[in-house]
């Protein structure tokens, strides 16, 4: 695997409509994000990602399972900007995936420590090697990619008093856990 950065010249060849996305991410990145806080169920927003990632891992050759407590307390967040981060984490398991034939990417939420829901999202796909720093802005181990979504994730994550990191998982695959305050 080999760790990719964005030149210009690579952006040159791509669409007008991935152009416009580039630089509402970075734009995105480089203000600071505004959170309008209401109460959600994480339940309903991950079953949002489904519904609307399912199609592109199933074309991947993969299965998406989301697991929950049947209890779980509302978060107060940003609806729409929480949606994009996990969005970006399941699309790229879905990305990981797809490389290797397919696969299954598993949405885990758990009461976590402090008031806090933890949400992992974890693949069996390839993993990330050793030494990238997914978070680092334009670091990215795809091929074409930008290396801008999970930067702009952790700052969101972050502007909602919460955490994200990246682990290895003992079986192989990669794995994304984000921890939000309930408030």
């Amino acid at each position: 695997t080999e760790i990719y950065t964005l030149s210009l010249h690579d952006a040159l060849p791509i669409s007008a409509e991935t152009m416009a996305g580039l630089i509402r991410n970075l734009m995105d990145f480089a203000r600071e994000q505004k959170i309008d806080r209401r109460p959600v169920d994480l339940r309903v927003l991950l079953a949002g990602v489904i519904d609307f990632l399912g199609p592109v891992a199933a074309d991947a050759n993969s299965r998406i399972e989301l697991i929950a407590p049947e209890r779980l307390n509302s978060v107060s967040c940003d609806e729409e900007k929480l949606r994009r981060v996990f969005d970006n984490l399941v699309l790229n398991s879905v990305d990981a995936l797809s490389s290797q034939g397919g696969g299954e990417i598993r949405i885990e939420i758990s009461q976590a420590p402090e008031s806090s829901l933890c949400v992992r999202v974890e693949d069996n796909g390839p993993g990330i090697i050793e030494g990238v720093d997914v978070f680092r802005l334009f670091e990215t181990t795809k091929p074409g990619g930008t290396g801008i979504g999970l930067a702009v994730a952790r700052q969101i994550v972050i502007a909602h008093g919460g955490s994200v990191e990246h682990v290895r998982p003992d079986r192989g695959g990669a794995a994304f856990v984000v921890e939000l305050p309930v408030k």
